[in-house]
Formats: C-alpha cells, sequence, structure tokens
C-alpha cells in the first residue's frame, strides 16, 4: 500500500511541502511487481525508513518536481519514447476505465476529491465500452452463466428474474426462444 499524506508544490520560487490538493490522505493499492521494485530501491536507498521519500536527493531531500520531470523526459527520450510523466496517470486511469474498474475506485486512486472530476476528465473514454455493456448484458440473459440459469434437462434454460421487482412481468429468454415469467 501507499499512503500519499502529503504533496510537493511551487510557490512563488519555492518548493513546498504541504497537504493534498483535496487536503486527505489517501491510500493506494500497488500491485505486487511496482512492490518488489520500492522494496529494491528502499533496499539500496541510505534513505529508507517508511516515512522518507522515495525520490530523492544525494542528502536525503525530495526532489524539486521540475526536475524529476526533466529527467524524466531524458530518460524516455533517450528509450525512443513519446510520453510524459503526466501522461502516464492518465494512462493509468484510461487502461483502468478499459479494465472495469469502477470509476469511484479509479477516483479514490488518483486522489479525487469527487467522481465528478474523473468522469470530466476520462468520461470519453466510457462510451467506447458501449459494445462491451451490450455483450455483458446480452451474457446475462442468454449465455450459460447468467445468474439464476439452469438447464430444465429438455434443452431449455430456466432462468429465474434478476430483479424480483420490475422482472417477473419480463419474458425470459431461453436457448429456444422466450417463455413467460412465472
Amino acid at each position: 500500500m501507499l499512503i500519499v499524506r502529503r504533496a510537493l508544490s511551487h510557490a512563488n520560487t519555492k518548493v513546498v511541502v504541504g497537504s493534498t490538493k483535496t487536503g486527505k490522505v489517501r491510500t493506494v493499492a500497488l500491485n505486487d511487481s511496482l512492490v518488489t521494485i520500492l522494496q529494491e530501491h528502499r533496499g539500496e536507498s541510505a534513505f529508507n525508513k517508511p516515512t522518507d521519500w522515495i525520490c530523492v536527493g544525494k542528502d536525503g531531500s525530495h526532489l524539486i518536481p521540475l526536475s524529476l520531470t526533466r529527467y524524466f523526459t531524458k530518460l524516455v527520450g533517450k528509450l525512443g519514447l513519446d510520453c510524459t510523466l503526466h501522461g502516464l496517470r492518465h494512462t493509468h486511469a484510461t487502461s483502468l476505465i478499459a479494465a472495469g474498474v469502477p470509476v469511484k475506485v479509479i477516483s479514490d486512486r488518483l486522489g479525487h476529491a469527487n467522481i465528478s472530476t474523473t468522469m470530466d476528465i476520462y468520461g470519453h473514454v466510457l462510451p467506447t465500452m458501449q459494445r462491451q455493456a451490450a455483450d455483458i448484458v446480452e451474457n446475462i440473459w442468454t449465455g450459460d452463466c447468467a445468474p439464476g440459469a439452469h438447464w430444465d434437462g429438455k434443452g431449455d434454460m430456466i432462468k429465474e428474474p434478476l430483479c424480483t421487482y420490475c422482472a417477473p412481468a419480463l419474458p425470459i429468454p431461453t436457448r429456444n426462444g422466450l417463455q413467460a415469467a412465472a
């Protein structure tokens, strides 16, 4: 887990350590391979207490954000890549949306104060997922793994309504057509 407690920002010509933009501390779950890399980095660093900065100068102080950005730009240039440090954040969010992670979870990971900020920035990705949503609905109603589905032994799939409030009057799809709801 990564706990984000503070942030660096530029104030005039100084770098200031302060609270996050929202003023809230957040916890972000990290994937196992990143945890391994960070543990190796901590083991190699003289500044390895849990409260130490991850990216530090020779004296253990935090790096100036602009310096980190410039270093990253040089590194990706040498590797022949075309991306920015902030672009990685957008790629992360967009990839999670495309993978079907709930937008609220993504919003929390990014540290947005509310879900509408995430939707305003990344909502353009969601329309491309309409086909995926339609396919999921198709599978729910006609697939072998639909909730409440079972075979009656005669070749028909029997399904229980998904919602007892609105579904009892709806016909239930079967392999051989529609059957009246019970």
